[in-house]
């Protein structure tokens, strides 16, 4: 508390004269104005005089008069602080000096308040109240410059702590500071004329017409401040100070403060200008929602992702939209919240976003959220195409080993039984023979299924009307509803042509039919469908069975998962081998009215193919598990790649292929090696697979350690076609 004294007044009557001169009245009505309060004093032994303002600037609504009973509730909460008027506002009640209490209401509209909250408010103008009246009481005893330091920093306080944007608070503050030098100084008026990054403006405190009048004439007597700060430029100005000297010491102080202000309201309105610019030009989604649920803003990104326009989005209840922030929103958060990976939309078009929901606090409740979000859908896809390679390479050795054990064998076993067929008792030796070559040949055709995964045949691919295919094939895919009421329904429309092995995609359709007929039971129908779709073709397969277990969904297409009785799970493995094998991809999912839905996508085949294909990846390792994982894994992410076994063959894919990047092993960077690899690829990006060692002659090489992180590699991959783009 501040105690300074005044020498030849009564304790008694010096607070009553102090509050009673119009300077304070003015004083404290600026400093009402500019916290968005309503102050309120009561001196010792006395009344409370009347607030000020009388009524809310926001809503018009008049304060009452504050009564013995609030002085009594005062008192009470001096220790805390607050207290509930008798109108029913919110008041804070604090100390100046001498016994002296301020009480400080704010309107319960809520229209006029600052961002700060009203204990806070209410403790920076006490602050600059009891400043001030040390300065009167000095002022009145001949004190000249108490008010230099001590006000102007707790005028400075509110500056900080206020001006954050809100539109008001700098004028608040500039009046406040043109008061403070009307008053100190018992000056006739004041004027700042101030330029602020090409925004001119003119504000006018006490006699207007004397301002006006010295501003055009020169008549009379002021004393000026100039202070040019960058682009921040203004004049202070006092009319007719009672002490001159005082005048032109305090005005630099005064001067300097307004700078301050003037350069924040600056500098806000630069952010203000260009957050919009900033915003549209992030990645990720951004939306401001009011406390209503209205979306007030969405960038670019979030048209994307949200696939609506920004102008359609604007106005519409967040809640309205089905996302992975819903319920946040509903639940009126008050703290962060949010997913590393969450579903947003259905089908085709459905992404995987990391997301986060940030209230904007007001007091207790929020005035909005603003939630951000990251399209992570390739990230998903390449740690689900690393996890796929990595069973993939798991798999093709155990197969390949497995595969070569058993054959010789096998074939051996059915070359005895061949002969069976010549010994006696033909009839039962028939009978066996029969039954052991059937035996013989079905674990011949699983063994192929195990190859096809492991290892996919290249396919020998020719230009394919899939309309004309898929009508030929119509009596295959009927004969695999024999003995059933299941119908087989075509919806197929005209799509371009594509490049597919015919051999492999009857195999796949087979495949996909066999399983939704089984699905389906004895009575239903399978719909095959064909459409296009994002530079390709999608073939759909959906049946109106009981649909995919959901605990099943996300390993459907794993070797030996399967939930028939008497199948090898082997089936949808190798359709998906064969798809990517194609450059396509492959997805499963429950229709909305039931059933299953298992959905092909595949590339439209060039309508002008070059002589030298461009192609995003060439890879040529010695390891086939490995090479053939890592051509699948980077097939399911979206990438072209053409793998050879050795160098030999790459440099023989370099006459027929243009690539964005090359992988190569770190054997391949010997000196005579590297000559040839530089001859082929001059411009081309290497990823080595291997521990860092020799360059080759190449520069920013990219070295992968081994065992291959399949995840790592699509990752890099992704970086340096990215770069690629950007750079051509």
């Amino acid at each position: 508390m501040l105690t300074k004294g005044v020498q030849g007044l009564d304790s008694s009557t010096r607070p009553k004269r102090l509050l009673d001169t119009q300077r304070w009245a003015s004083f404290q009505e600026s400093t009402a104005a500019g916290m968005g309060l309503n102050l309120s004093l009561l001196p010792p032994g006395g009344e409370w005089t009347p607030g000020m303002p009388a009524a809310c600037p926001a809503c018009h609504r008049m304060y009452a008069h504050l009564t013995p009973d609030d002085a009594v509730q005062a008192a009470t909460a001096r220790q805390g602080g607050c207290f509930t008027a008798v109108d029913g506002s919110q008041a804070v009640v604090a100390p100046l000096q001498d016994g002296i209490l301020v009480a400080a209401r704010e309107c319960p509209c809520g229209q006029d308040q600052a961002r700060l909250p009203l204990w806070e408010r209410a403790e920076v103008a006490r602050n600059l109240l009891a400043s001030f009246l040390v300065a009167l009481d000095e002022g009145l005893t001949g004190g000249q410059y108490a008010i230099e330091l001590s006000t102007l920093r707790q005028l400075n306080k509110f500056i900080l702590s206020l001006v954050r944007g809100e539109g008001v608070a700098s004028d608040r503050a500039l009046d406040l500071l043109l008061s403070a030098v009307v008053i100190l100084l018992n000056a006739q008026g004041s004027w700042l004329d101030y330029d602020c990054g090409g925004h001119p403006r003119l504000l006018v405190k006490g006699n207007a017409a004397l301002v006006a009048s010295y501003r055009h004439t020169g008549s009379g007597h002021a004393v000026i401040q100039e202070v040019r700060d960058g682009p921040v430029r203004c004049v202070l100005g006092v009319v007719s100070p009672a002490d001159p000297v005082q005048a032109t010491a305090l005005l630099p102080l005064i001067a300097q403060e307004s700078a301050i202000v003037l350069e924040i309201e600056r500098l806000f309105r630069l952010f203000q200008d260009q957050i919009i610019r900033v915003l549209g030009n992030v990645d990720s989604l951004v939306l401001l929602v009011d406390r209503h649920r209205r979306i007030l803003y969405a960038n670019p990104a979030a048209e994307r992702l949200l696939g609506c326009r920004a102008l359609d989005l604007v106005g519409r209840f967040a809640t309205e939209l089905s996302t992975p922030w819903k319920s946040a929103l509903e639940a009126n958060v008050m703290q962060r919240v949010g997913a590393a990976m969450d579903c947003l939309g259905e089908g085709d078009d459905a992404r995987w976003v990391e997301w986060q929901v940030c209230p904007l606090p007001d007091e207790s409740l929020p005035a909005g959220w603003l939630v951000l979000a990251n399209d992570r859908t390739d990230f998903r896809r390449w740690q689900q195409a690393a996890r796929q390679a990595e069973r993939t390479a798991t798999t093709a050795m155990l197969v390949s080993a497995l595969a070569h054990e058993l054959r010789t064998p096998l074939a051996a076993t059915k070359g005895v039984l061949q002969l069976l067929e010549r010994s006696k008792d033909p009839v039962r030796v028939t009978s066996y023979t029969e039954l052991a070559i059937r035996e013989l040949e079905r674990m011949n055709r699983l063994l192929s299924d195990f190859l096809l995964l492991g290892r996919p045949a290249t396919p020998a691919p020719e230009p394919l009307d899939l309309v004309l295919f898929l009508q030929e094939l119509l009596p295959l895919m009927e004969g695999e509803t024999a003995g059933t009421k299941v119908e087989i329904v075509t919806v197929l429309e005209p799509v371009p042509t594509i490049e597919a092995d015919v051999g492999q995609l009857t195999q796949l359709l087979q495949n996909l039919v066999r399983n939704a007929v089984e699905a389906v039971g004895t009575h239903g129908s399978v719909t095959v469908s064909l459409r296009c779709a994002q530079d390709g073709v999608v073939l759909e397969v959906r049946d109106t069975g009981p649909g995919i277990p959901a605990g099943l969904l996300n390993r459907l297409f794993q070797p030996f998962v399967t939930n028939k009785g008497l199948g090898n799970g082997l089936g949808l493995a190798v359709s998906q081998a064969i798809v990517l094998n194609h450059g396509g991809r492959i997805s499963a999912a429950n229709g909305p009215d039931g059933g299953a839905v298992f959905c092909v996508w595949l590339p439209a085949r060039p309508l002008a193919p070059a002589r030298v294909s461009p192609v995003h990846v060439l890879l040529a390792l010695s390891e086939s598990a490995v090479r053939l994982a890592a051509e699948q894994a980077l097939r399911t992410s979206g990438f072209s790649a053409v793998s050879s076994p050795d160098l030999v063959s790459l440099l023989d894919l370099a006459r027929r292929y243009q690539p964005t990047v090359v992988v190569v092993e770190d054997s391949m960077l010997a000196a005579e090696k590297s000559k040839h690899l530089r001859q082929a690829f001059p411009r081309g990006r290497l990823l080595v697979i291997g521990a860092m060692g020799q360059s080759g002659g190449f520069k920013d090489l990219v070295f992968l350690p081994r065992p291959l992180d399949y995840a790592h590699l699509i990752s890099q991959v992704h970086r340096l076609v990215t770069a690629a783009k950007q750079s051509s």
